[in-house]
């Protein structure tokens, strides 16, 4: 076993930076020759997950379980679901390497057209954030999901060829398969998902209500006749700006890497040299999200975003950076399979666990410069913002998976309408009229990270559990939580499987008890 962890790590460590620096140079440049790289990088690194040789010989020393060293154990585990989620005919993986990376290439370079002028999403947001003319509003939303057209189709044939090695595995679809290969039980996950929405259908119907009462107002429209570009981003994921609430003015005159930089020096956090691996800034032929990036899993880690000074990007900053420093404090002493957060959603919760903090009046005042009676004032507005935020987004959460498990269970249903079907049940946002269009197409996710956004959820509710835990011991932003995190959760990479590793690091099992106590419940 251990002459087989050596030599798979011998061919895999090259191709995995080949890939990742593939990867950076076409999001950051939109470039074809780079997608042409992207695509061989990945098809000769996955061709080493797909040999099924390896896979069988993986499969019985994981059945046998006979492991004198834990550590072994833990790496067995490990590449058995990565050789499992890979296997699949050489043929169908050529063909799914390239649809994959014709969809980062499209939703990197794509460009909605407003007016007759190309625009970018960070324009975009700022119309439907601030703009009160309904009609721009409705256009701007348009023009945003003008992608939709082209990215359907790739992502229609990809769920194809997806659901085929899935199938062949004996798993009933993609979803299944991609869940099982995340250690979490899908009956089980969409189980506590029913419950968080039943828990929290009072509060949402609750604020939703008054939402609609403000933007009727704002916009001189009867809430019956409220449409998506009414709210506040293209998909209804975050919060509208209340009448009397906007930090955006807080951030317009800031310094946002200095603050982010200052906030993790605060918890003994060091990314300067990860800010200067950086790239930040908005410019033509970039992608216009924002992401980190471990390049080598040896200290060589970026960041992407597209930074404007608001609120939004400030708590995007706070956000990456929170997955750069668990990438940047994983214990080199680990073996490089090992060398990565637990689980998706473990990276996650540290992310939203520092995104959280433009909602504390402490920070605003000790890093942004809000005078201290002022943020005294905003406490309220800022609690019940950040709740409506959270209830909002979690409503958002489920419609992506309840989605991406129909569209796996059949990608050639009328998905169109069951997108809006679902819109309508979790969110309460009607559907355009007479719109027959493929806008769950528009969402990056879907097309190019599939069955990922489960991991947001289950992120906020281990972040609400930190918060919980780390609040009995020191306060949030300090040296002493930055030791316990990277201690306690960072540093032990994926030695442990993630029930463990939650229960180490927060003190309890993953539940949302914390979460629902934290923002359902006034």
């Amino acid at each position: 076993m251990v002459s087989f962890v050596k030599a798979h790590e011998a061919k895999v460590i090259p191709l995995y930076k080949n890939l990742t620096q593939a990867y950076w140079n076409l999001t950051t440049t939109g470039k074809k020759e780079y997608q042409e790289e992207l695509d061989r990088w990945r098809y000769a690194h996955d061709r080493i997950y797909a040999n099924p040789a390896e896979y069988e010989q993986l499969k019985k020393w994981k059945e046998l379980n006979d492991f004198s060293d834990p550590l072994l154990k833990r790496q067995v585990e490990v590449l058995y679901r990565a050789y499992l989620f890979h296997q699949e005919d050489p043929t169908i993986l050529k063909e799914r390497v390239r649809l994959e990376g014709d969809l980062t290439s499209l939703f990197t370079n794509f460009r909605a057209t407003l007016r007759g002028r190309k625009v970018t999403e960070n324009e975009i947001n700022q119309i439907l954030h601030e703009e009160s003319d309904s009609g721009l509003r409705k256009e701007a939303w348009e023009s945003a999901k003008g992608i939709g057209a082209e990215a359907a189709p790739k992502i229609l044939r990809l769920a194809e060829l997806r659901n085929q090695r899935a199938q062949a595995l004996g798993f009933r679809n993609y979803f299944h398969l991609s869940l099982a290969a995340q250690e979490l039980e899908e009956s089980e996950l969409l189980s506590l998902f029913s419950q968080i929405i039943e828990l929290s259908e009072n509060s949402y119907h609750e604020v939703k209500e008054q939402l609609d009462e403000e933007l009727s107002h704002r916009f001189h429209t009867p809430v019956k006749d409220l449409r998506p570009w009414h709210y506040a981003d293209p998909f209804f994921q975050d919060a509208p700006p209340r009448k009397d609430f906007n930090l955006d003015p807080f951030f317009e005159h800031s310094d946002l890497e200095a603050i982010t930089s200052a906030t993790y020096d605060a918890m003994g956090w060091e990314i300067q040299d990860i800010l200067k691996r950086s790239d930040l800034y908005e410019r033509p032929g970039k992608n216009q999200h924002g992401f980190c990036l471990n390049m080598d899993r040896e200290g060589d880690i970026r960041v992407l975003c597209n930074v404007r000074k608001n609120a939004r990007w400030m708590g995007t900053l706070l956000h990456e950076y929170g997955h750069a420093v668990y990438d940047k404090y994983i214990s080199r002493e680990l073996p490089f399979t090992l060398r990565i957060p637990s689980h998706i959603f473990t990276t996650e919760a540290v992310a939203l666990f520092m995104d959280r903090l433009i909602y504390h009046p402490e920070w605003l005042t000790r890093w942004v410069g809000v005078e201290p009676a002022k943020a005294s004032r905003l406490s309220q507005s800022l609690q019940d913002y950040q709740r409506l935020k959270m209830l909002i987004f979690t409503r958002w959460v489920v419609v992506v998976v309840n989605f991406e498990k129909s569209l796996y269970e059949n990608p050639q249903a009328d998905l169109n309408t069951l997108w809006w079907n679902l819109v309508e049940k979790y969110q309460k946002v009607p559907r355009p009229d007479g719109r027959n269009a493929p806008d769950w197409a528009t969402k990056i996710h879907i097309a190019t990270h599939p069955v990922y956004y489960q991991n947001y959820l289950l992120g906020q509710w281990m972040a609400s559990q930190m918060e919980e835990r780390v609040q009995q011991q020191a306060p949030r932003i300090s040296p002493e939580t930055g030791a316990y995190l990277r201690e306690n959760l960072f540093s032990l990479g994926a030695r442990y499987n993630w029930k463990d590793t939650v229960k180490i690091a927060t003190g309890s099992p993953l539940s949302p008890a914390a979460f629902a106590r934290q923002f359902y419940f006034h």
